[in-house]
């Protein structure tokens, strides 16, 4: 049996010339069967949609927030304080 090899480098750890991310790499790939990956491809509208209807939701309350906000400063309202 041979010597083992460590190195340290930017690109990674290795060891024996084997970058440690490659082998975890393979090794996840090897567990992902491909149905779960088209799982994943097919929900994706979904989450994005949801993503969307999320977005637009936050932007009417901030459209909301703005507009109260400008309505109290022209009653003289501003920050709670009657002026």
């Amino acid at each position: 049996m041979g010597d083992a090899v460590f190195r340290c480098s930017f690109s990674g750890v290795a060891f024996g010339g084997l970058r440690v991310d490659d082998v975890i790499e393979e090794s996840l790939l090897g567990v992902v069967e491909p149905e779960t990956i088209a799982a994943a491809v097919e929900a994706e509208p979904s989450m994005a949609s949801q993503r969307d209807q999320v977005q637009e939701a936050l932007l009417r309350d901030l459209q909301g927030a703005r507009y109260a906000a400008v309505c109290d400063v022209e009653r003289g309202d501003c920050c709670g304080v009657a002026v």
